[in-house]
């Protein structure tokens, strides 16, 4: 947890938006959670916040509100009004898996596309879950036995981040 609260200090650092900047708002999507997501488009960077909830075979796991917060700087000296290519950060609960929330930090590289009243964009990029202890996810009884204790921790792991956003723009 403590990689994780420095991953997302150093991300509050890097997503110090302009006082002048358009706010956009939309559907975003993070490694298989889904939700509103409202952005903070400055100049040549943005920030954004989505909050959903993790979508399953059966449907969206109402019960389990989970987070992502996120900050995309434009390559090649465009602007977030053109279409382009961009580098980014990410933060928060970045595993897949159902009641086991695994929070991590990572990059990410993507494109976007802006229209007149849309923008959406694709991306892709690695990330450090945090560890888990068995106790953290399991039943205590299922954790009793030392070598099912260890066998079933989880260390620090990479893990693939996909991302999808459509924002409107006023």
């Amino acid at each position: 947890m403590n990689v994780f609260l420095r991953s997302l200090a150093l991300l509050g650092l890097f997503a110090v938006t302009p006082v002048k900047a358009e706010l956009l708002y939309g559907v975003g999507f993070a490694n298989n959670l889904v939700g509103p997501q409202l952005e903070w488009a400055g100049r040549h960077y943005t920030a954004y916040v989505l909050p959903g909830m993790l979508a399953k075979e059966g449907g969206f796991d109402v019960k389990d509100l989970r987070w992502v917060v996120g900050a995309r700087y434009r390559l090649d000296g465009g602007t977030t009004v053109t279409d382009g290519f961009y580098v980014g950060a990410v933060a928060g609960d970045l595993g897949k898996h159902n009641h086991v929330k695994r929070y991590g930090a990572g990059v990410e590289l993507g494109h976007q596309w802006v229209t007149t009243n849309l923008r959406w964009t694709l991306g892709a990029g690695v990330a450090a879950l945090e560890s888990k202890k068995c106790e953290d996810y399991r039943s205590r009884g299922a954790c009793r036995n030392e070598d099912t204790k260890k066998s079933t921790d989880k260390d620090i792991e990479p893990a693939l981040i996909l991302t999808a956003t459509l924002m409107l723009r006023r």
